[in-house]
């Protein structure tokens, strides 16, 4: 693969191909699941968030914000583009739908 996946790439393959999807914890965990062709991962916006990127450049990655990271939906919005800036493709968060909305 010679670029990042996209999420237009994901929906495009949809019913022509199988996807699996994996949280990594370690860069070593990413780099073994895209050895196995599993390229959609996801993982916590800890301290291993660039490593794991660098691990799987190519991946989509899904980052999970923390439960009670933020205390309203701007803060969600600013922790939600802070980790893309660090690599994330995607963020998925189980705050209210109104965090969410925002």
């Amino acid at each position: 693969m010679a670029r990042r996946l996209t999420a237009y790439d994901l929906q495009s393959a949809k019913g022509s191909r199988k996807w699996l999807q994996l949280h990594v914890d370690t860069p070593a965990e990413a780099a073994a699941a895209v050895a196995c062709d599993i390229v959609i991962l996801s993982c916590e916006p800890d301290h291993n968030l660039e490593a794991i990127r660098q691990a799987a450049p190519h991946a989509f990655l899904s980052v999970g914000m923390p439960h009670g990271a933020v205390a309203s939906p701007e803060e969600a919005v600013r922790l939600g583009f802070a980790m893309m800036k660090r690599g994330a493709d995607a963020v998925y968060s189980s705050h209210s739908p109104r965090f969410i909305e925002a």
